[in-house]
Formats: structure tokens, C-alpha cells, sequence
């Protein structure tokens, strides 16, 4: 039976869980669409990789989604942030919003032409560590103003373990 809440949350391709025992090990949960899942062990030191994918059923042949990054980056906040729009700039992407709410922690909104879409970006980034945990929705222009209130909330929602377990 299909539940119109289904397409809340379609996949998770991968999860962290770092430095603990799989006897303890918790769970990612998600109760609008009634599944729990234990998070993969990974080693993260030193690694750039895809922590997190979530997907949206498809529409106009594009499946709006978040997902979360591990970037291994030695550097600080500020330098970050001068790359990631030099970035966007050799992209052709325009930026809607920045904003820098802590020393390590940035939030932008962003939407351009890429290939046949013309997309939206909504992210946030914290850096901690030499590692930026970044979360970033991606949808279709068209599809942001359906789905803006949902993705939002969960990239703002992005926060870092007091264990931060990333790390080594």
C-alpha cells in the first residue's frame, strides 16, 4: 500500500558510524516511511566521500535529494569559503544566499544551469578538525518551491557528535 509520505525518504546509500561497537551501535530511524537501519563502520581519516544520500521519487526525471559529505579539508572556514564560490563562479552558478553563523559553520543557497536542469542548492557546512561536514539539497528550480520548507529544515538540522567521532 502505497502512503502519500512515501516519498519523504526513498535511500540511504551509506552512514557513518564511527568508533563504535556494532552491539552498541545506533540506529538511523525513520518513522514517516517505517524503516530503522543500522549505520555502516567506516574509517574516515583522511577521506573525501559521500557520508548520506537521501533521494525524493523522481519527478521531470530528476530525484531532488540531500545527502551529506565528509570533505578532508586542512584549512579554515574562511578559505573554504572562498573556494566554494570560486567554485560556483567557474560553474556559472548563482549564489541567492551566504551566511556564516559561527566561526565554522557556513550556510548557502545557490541555483544555476547544469546540464539539461536548471537546479537549486541549499547547504550547510561545518568544519571541525580538518574534516567539513557538508549537507547539501539539490532539486530542479522547479521542484524547490514544493519541497524548500522540507529540505531546509533537514540541512539546518546538521549537526556535529559531541563525540565527533570522524575524527582519529
Amino acid at each position: 500500500m502505497k502512503r502519500p509520505y512515501l516519498g519523504a525518504i526513498v535511500g540511504v546509500c551509506l552512514a557513518l558510524c564511527l568508533g563504535a561497537d556494532s552491539q552498541i551501535a545506533s540506529k538511523l530511524h525513520f518513522p514517516q516511511i517505517g524503516f530503522s537501519i543500522a549505520p555502516l563502520k567506516v574509517d574516515t581519516r583522511g577521506a573525501t566521500f559521500t557520508a548520506v544520500e537521501m533521494l525524493m521519487p523522481p519527478t521531470a526525471n530528476f530525484a531532488a535529494n540531500v545527502n551529506v559529505q565528509l570533505q578532508a579539508y586542512a584549512d579554515s572556514m574562511d578559505n573554504y569559503i572562498a573556494l566554494s564560490k570560486q567554485q560556483m563562479d567557474q560553474m556559472k552558478l548563482q549564489m541567492i544566499k551566504f551566511d556564516k553563523p559561527a566561526a565554522d559553520t557556513c550556510v548557502f543557497e545557490y541555483n544555476g544551469q547544469m546540464g539539461e536542469n536548471k537546479v537549486h542548492f541549499y547547504g550547510k557546512g561545518i568544519l571541525k578538525s580538518g574534516t567539513v561536514f557538508l549537507a547539501t539539497a539539490t532539486t530542479t528550480e522547479d521542484q524547490w518551491a514544493s519541497v524548500s520548507d522540507n529540505f531546509k529544515a533537514c540541512v539546518d538540522s546538521l549537526q556535529l557528535d559531541s563525540s565527533n567521532a570522524a575524527q582519529p
